[in-house]
């Protein structure tokens, strides 16, 4: 990546192991001082938006984003955990939501995991490539096989460098 470091940083948070691996590549890409804003999509997904119990399925989304944002801190390398840190819990669709962060945040960079599962996008994961093609500021993708690499070699030896766009 680049020596420049970034005073606000954008991170879609799912819990994959993508995007754990975009939440620690943001924080080492954070100016002393900087902000790193964590959105988590806890919105019903499209097939159960017509659901009766519309408040039920809301609620249970950010039960789990709660649960996810904790697991996350609690397992979370000393850099994430020293940031200034926000966490925020969305209705939106992901892309929405992370958009919508790093307008709201004055972001220069997002940093998001892609596990590559768009239907007509083999390298990319939907999310992913609606943020790409959405936002203001350079994108940094984290892809999935990344940080099965980092899991299977965690002396950092192995694995390929995340794809960044802008």
């Amino acid at each position: 990546m680049t020596s420049r470091r970034r005073k606000s940083i954008v991170v879609g948070y799912d819990g994959t192991a993508a995007a754990r691996l975009a939440v620690e590549g943001a924080a080492g890409e954070l100016d002393a001082g900087g902000k790193l804003v964590i959105v988590y999509s806890a919105g019903p997904a499209p097939e159960v938006s017509g659901a009766f119990d519309l408040k039920r399925v809301i609620d249970r989304g950010h039960k789990r984003a709660r649960a996810e944002l904790e697991a996350l801190l609690l397992e979370a390398p000393a850099q994430v955990v020293d940031a200034e840190m926000v966490l925020i819990i969305d209705d939106r669709s992901p892309a929405k939501a992370i958009i919508k962060a790093a307008k709201d945040h004055e972001a220069d960079l997002i940093a998001i995991g892609s596990r590559g599962l768009g239907a007509t996008r083999t390298a990319l994961g939907s999310v992913s490539n609606e943020v790409l093609h959405r936002a203001e500021v350079a994108v940094l993708v984290f892809p999935e096989r990344l940080a099965r690499a980092d899991i299977n070699n965690p002396n950092g030896s192995g694995g390929s460098a995340p794809a960044a766009a802008s």
